[in-house]
């Protein structure tokens, strides 16, 4: 047995509104990132704000909120962790944080990262973080054209202060080594890890239930 999360079929239309953005902030939003010019980076950057723009735009849709306009590094796009404004009982203010992972079969010692510069900016106004992870399901043939097919699954989401007060999450120093059950990393920077099994479980509206692909599943506790 394990705590609840759901996972929704990615349309293509999602799939292809977050390759417009992301080419769009690639030619011409100046802010830097963490990658450099060489052909390798570049196509990591280039995946790293596929991955984070389709998660926001699939979280939009399926809470049935405004789409982001713009991808990672525009000089006016500066949201001090406030991707969206989620109304379940209370006002909730929540960045999201979209990882990709090779399937969808989550354990609970799985983590959401956060580097610590985002979650202790003083002018952060996030009130909670909400990871959503992103797996490849198949690759089709349409019009002798290969075409990605995605799913997503929303694990559940964590409050920013009881990261802070570390009642929940560890942080790892920059140069950490860490590893999983796939391979070893290197930290470049401060991160918090949070396990899945002290996230709160997704919010699931009735809108939810009727998107293609619902299906909800556990996350495994060994």
């Amino acid at each position: 047995m394990g705590k609840n999360f759901f996972q929704i079929n990615i349309t293509d239309e999602q799939v292809g509104y977050a390759n417009q953005i992301v080419n769009y902030s690639l030619l011409h939003h100046p802010v830097k990132d963490i990658f450099h010019n060489d052909k390798e980076s570049m196509l990591r950057q280039r995946e790293f704000r596929f991955i984070g723009s389709l998660g926001e735009i699939v979280f939009a849709d399926t809470y049935l909120l405004p789409r982001p306009t713009k991808s990672y590094g525009a000089i006016d796009g500066q949201d001090y962790g406030m991707d969206f404004i989620l109304n379940h009982n209370q006002e909730l203010i929540i960045d999201v944080k979209t990882m990709r992972r090779d399937n969808n079969e989550l354990y609970g010692n799985y983590v959401m990262n956060i580097p610590s510069y985002q979650l202790q900016k003083e002018n952060s106004l996030t009130e909670y973080y909400y990871c959503l992870s992103i797996h490849l399901d198949k690759v089709v043939v349409v019009k002798n054209e290969f075409q990605k097919k995605y799913i997503a699954s929303f694990v559940g989401y964590a409050k920013r202060d009881l990261i802070l007060n570390n009642a929940i999450g560890c942080l790892y120093k920059k140069d950490s080594i860490r590893v999983n059950k796939n391979h070893s990393f290197q930290f470049i920077n401060d991160t918090y890890e949070v396990e899945f099994k002290d996230l709160e479980g997704p919010i699931i509206t009735n809108n939810i239930l009727k998107i293609n692909g619902f299906q909800e599943k556990k996350i495994i506790l060994e």
